[in-house]
């Protein structure tokens, strides 16, 4: 925003003053720190804004949890089988001894929602047959039923493509998707918070340049009331006034002396106070550069209303939850539909009762299958659906709402700002008047034809315009700082 400054009248008087500003911190005349210095070592350093940066991290990391849903999966079982069977044929064996190992290696593919899968198995049986006798011109002849011990192995592929419900892996990857709306919105609160913050610190430091202002002007008061009080003295030593002016010039000293030492304490403890904010003790021999006379190109509020509903940070933040609705209805409606899978299967096996030629697979295998699943009756997800539409209608409420009190806040900043400007010019008529009254009372008094009381009075009087117009200076730079926070401005003028 680009700042106009308005030299009038007081271009004069703010010199004078500016030449007193060594006497706050006289070793330290050089060093000096504005308002966006002063709130980029804020960003840097104070632990807030870390704490409110590390809030993203911990979403994106609750995030990058669900990828782990489409990894490589690896399952592997080894299982020793052992039985005893009830036997209704001589060719029956009379005990079973199987030892086996199933290793599977899969995932699941979120560009298509389908599942892939590779598997392997081996197993060996061993088997006790009972044996057949038969007899023979020569003896007993024994036949063997079948081979004591056998060796299988098989490896498959297999792929399971949804065809309705999951289409395209939306169900997959909708947690994940999800996620991502809680990030952006942990992003853009972080951010608010961080300016609200330095909002809150940005008006500290402007009631710090407040002080400033007001101990220049105390400095420059007491200067002319010790002026006032050599010329009085001179007088008096000179049989031209009565004693009692002198007494009243030493008062009026004093008055000045108290006011300074007031007012450099509190500027002294404001100044330690913003240091331990900003963790920089070099702030404690510095003094701050900010021109509060100094106005602003202010917009219309039709153009600072239309910013707002545009891309208030506030507002996108409900906007992200409208969205991350929006998705959830979308997951909700997608698990209502019915199932249809197509699965595919494809293998090979071999087996032999000596090992080396079981590993001969040899035996093909192929298999295509449908699946289809559909609830009958009451469906639960048309129950969220609806409630996610419920929630849609009220964050869309909730969003208008925020938008009329945003466009309220801002309209009223805005007319407080426009009509600051008009009484800081009151101000400097003001001042103007003061100080011409106290040219004419100083004549009068020097020609014999005043009173020391009224120039006294007048000169404290010109002294308090100065202090009005400070004043009403700085809640004019206090709205504003206020009117960019709000418009999301601060923030973005520290990056």
């Amino acid at each position: 925003m680009r700042i106009i400054s308005r030299i009038g009248t007081f271009g004069l008087f703010i010199s004078i003053l500016l030449l007193f500003e060594s006497a706050i911190v006289p070793e330290a005349r050089a060093n000096t720190i504005s308002l966006d210095e002063f709130l980029t070592s804020i960003q840097q350093r104070h632990p807030l804004i870390i704490w409110e940066n590390l809030t993203p991290e911990i979403e994106r990391a609750n995030r990058e949890r669900y990828l782990a849903d489409q990894d490589w999966r690896l399952d592997a079982r080894q299982s020793l089988y052992t039985v005893k069977p009830v036997t209704t044929s001589s060719f029956q064996p009379s005990r079973i001894t199987e030892v086996k190992l199933d290793a599977s290696l899969g995932r699941t593919l979120w560009s298509t929602g389908g599942a892939f899968s590779m598997a392997w198995s081996s197993a060996r049986t061993d088997q006790t047959l009972p044996g057949l006798t038969f007899p023979s011109e020569s003896g007993p002849v024994a036949i063997s039923t079948g081979a004591s011990r056998l060796y299988e192995h098989r490896l498959s592929l297999t792929y399971s493509q949804p065809l309705l419900r999951d289409f395209g892996g939306r169900l997959d990857r909708l947690e994940y998707d999800l996620s991502t709306y809680n990030v952006t919105v942990a992003e853009l609160e972080a951010v608010e918070n961080q300016e609200d913050f330095l909002r809150d610190l940005g008006l500290q430091y402007l009631d710090w340049v407040f002080l400033q202002e007001q101990v220049l002007i105390a400095e420059r008061r007491l200067q002319l009331a010790e002026e006032q009080l050599e010329q009085t003295t001179e007088k008096h030593e000179a049989n031209l006034i009565d004693k009692v002016d002198v007494l009243r010039a030493e008062d009026a000293v004093r008055t000045a002396r108290q006011n300074m030492v007031l007012l450099r304490s509190r500027f002294d403890a404001r100044r330690a106070e913003l240091a331990v904010l900003a963790q920089d003790t070099g702030i404690n021999e510095m003094i701050p550069a900010y021109d509060i006379y100094a106005l602003a190109d202010l917009p219309s509020v039709e153009e600072s209303s239309a910013q707002i509903a545009a891309g208030s940070r506030r507002l996108q933040v409900l906007a992200q939850r409208r969205d991350q609705f929006r998705e959830r209805r979308s997951g909700f409606a997608e698990t209502g539909r019915p199932s249809l899978n197509l699965d595919l299967g494809v293998g090979l096996t071999g087996g032999d009762n000596g090992f080396g030629n079981s590993l001969e697979m040899t035996k093909p295998d192929f298999s295509v299958a449908f699946a289809f699943t559909q609830a009958i009756g009451a469906n639960a997800a048309e129950s969220d659906v609806a409630r996610s539409d419920i929630e849609i209608r009220r964050l869309e409420a909730q969003m208008d709402l925020t938008t009329l009190n945003l466009q309220s806040i801002l309209t009223g900043l805005l007319i407080q700002l426009y009509e600051l400007e008009r009484v800081l010019e009151l101000n400097q008529e003001e001042i103007e008047s003061a100080a011409r009254r106290t040219e004419e009372e100083v004549k009068l008094y020097e020609q014999g034809r005043g009173e020391l009381t009224f120039v006294i009075q007048s000169r404290d009087n010109e002294q308090n315009a100065r202090l009005t117009y400070a004043g009403n200076a700085i809640a004019y730079h206090k709205l504003l700082l206020q009117y960019r926070a709000l418009t999301d401005q601060l923030l973005t003028r520290q990056k």
